[in-house]
């Protein structure tokens, strides 16, 4: 997905096989996103998904790559990780 120098806001529960966002711009999530098993979740490094509401991101079983922002913008973000992934710092 590319915003493409702007936001692109999804507004919907989103089921993913893999959930890749490129930039430059903002990808804004305002419901629960699930990466599936095996899948992978990135944000390039001139991109930003940012979180409007409370919502989860699940991304346990899935291949991460974030070299740009995660941002909360609202409310309050639970992320899950792979055991032993980590999550991004900062």
């Amino acid at each position: 997905m590319a915003a493409t120098g702007d936001t692109l806001t999804l507004d919907g529960t989103i089921n993913a096989s893999n959930f890749r966002v490129s930039g430059p711009g903002t990808v804004a999530l305002r419901h629960d996103l699930t990466v599936a098993s095996g899948g992978g979740f990135s944000i390039a490094d001139n991109a930003t998904v940012a979180t409007q509401a409370d919502l989860t991101i699940d991304a346990s079983s899935a291949a991460l790559n974030i070299e740009g922002q995660l941002s909360v913008d609202s409310g309050t973000l639970t992320f899950n990780v792979p055991a032993g992934g980590g999550g991004p710092a900062g």
